[in-house]
């Protein structure tokens, strides 16, 4: 389990990254073409009406699927969004690159944030509604885990004290907070904006850890 209020040295105690059991496995897998357009029937439909207005009946009829075939694939409307919500946050994990050498740390600072920032943009309108329409905001406190899981393995690669979970909590909230506000007003930030704040709270995270070791 993530720890709560306590750090330790990644040098002196090896273990593995916790948050990485915490995250489902959902490697790339077939879907058959119903699937797909139930997807895309699901986010659209929680767009307009919002998740509590949705209902296998308008599902099948905005994605052209008898119930007979919605059924033979989901128990219900929300095992569809489960299945959405984790492909997105495996897709997001494995933006995270593995940093294989301590002098590389530096240079990835921002890689993981900026593919993932791309990622968001491509899929604008499914991330905007998983994150505000998904039930126990349950989207974003998977997203949090997959950011928990890079800050944690930066940290271990970096040979610094680990952040406590209470840490990451704050900075993986803040970071989805930024990207969210971007899908709500993409005109009103930038891109490198909300990179300029990731790349702060990154250099005040580390500064922090510093002054532990």
């Amino acid at each position: 389990m993530p720890r709560g209020l306590h750090w330790t040295k990644a040098k002196e105690v090896q273990m593995a990254n916790p948050y990485l059991q915490a995250l489902e496995p959902a490697g790339p897998k077939p879907l058959a073409p119903s699937q797909l357009a139930l997807r895309e029937a699901l986010v659209e439909l929680m767009d307009e009406r919002g998740y509590e207005h949705v209902d296998v009946v308008a599902l099948c009829s905005r994605a052209f699927v008898s119930r007979s075939t919605f059924y033979s694939h989901y128990h219900g409307v929300d095992e569809l969004l489960q299945e959405l919500e984790t492909f997105h946050v495996a897709n997001i994990s494995r933006l995270s690159s593995p940093i294989s050498k301590v002098s590389d740390a530096a240079s990835n600072d921002l890689s993981f944030y900026e593919k993932t920032f791309d990622y968001v943009t491509d899929n604008r309108r499914a991330v905007r509604v998983l994150l505000s329409g998904s039930p126990g905001q349950r989207f974003a406190t998977q997203w949090k885990t997959a950011i928990k899981m890079h800050l944690w393995d930066r940290s271990e690669r970096r040979g610094t004290a680990v952040p406590s979970d209470f840490e990451l909590e704050i900075l993986s909230s803040a970071v989805i907070a930024g990207y969210a506000y971007y899908l709500d007003h993409p005109t009103r930030v930038s891109r490198d904006q909300v990179l300029n704040v990731v790349r702060s709270f990154l250099s005040a995270l580390d500064n922090d850890l510093k002054t532990r070791l």
